[in-house]
């Protein structure tokens, strides 16, 4: 460390190769340097080299790098609402022989007193109660009256 303080040209180049040392380059190449990164590294040295060939002396850490894909999210499915099965009216089948109109008629009356009834069996009739209001007694009022009275009194 003495060389810093010495004058000359000479002197100023030497300390600046000290120092590229230190930061790990040498004058005159990278060579040596470069070698002993490559044994941290896992010894992988001689394929970086041929892949830098390959690659028209480009930086491969940066190529080599795959581009990571981008995991597409996956859209719920909307649940469908199920129709209701409309009911289908019932054929008639192949066997059974027609019936005259007279006879229909009477059936279809059936059915409807049928359904009249049931309606009258349900509808009961309920009675009505009538709610009167009592008849509220002013008490609040009459309290702050006297109150009132008794303050003037005294």
């Amino acid at each position: 460390m003495a060389l810093l303080g010495a004058p000359g040209a000479d002197c100023a180049l030497q300390v600046c190769a000290m120092i590229d040392v230190t930061n790990g380059r040498q004058r005159g190449g990278r060579g040596e340097v470069e070698e002993e990164r490559r044994k941290w590294r896992g010894g992988r040295g001689e394929e970086e080299e041929e892949r830098r060939k390959r690659r028209g002396g480009r930086n491969v850490a940066v190529m080599d790098k795959k581009k990571k894909k981008k995991k597409k999210k996956k859209k719920k499915k909307k649940k469908k609402k199920k129709k209701k099965k409309k009911k289908k009216k019932k054929t008639m089948t192949k066997n059974t022989t027609k019936k005259t109109k007279k006879e229909t008629n009477k059936k279809t009356k059936k059915k409807m007193e049928k359904k009249t009834r049931k309606k009258k069996k349900k509808k009961k009739t309920t009675k009505t109660i009538v709610t009167t209001k009592k008849k509220t007694t002013n008490t609040n009022k009459k309290i702050k009256m006297k109150r009132n009275l008794k303050k003037k009194n005294t």
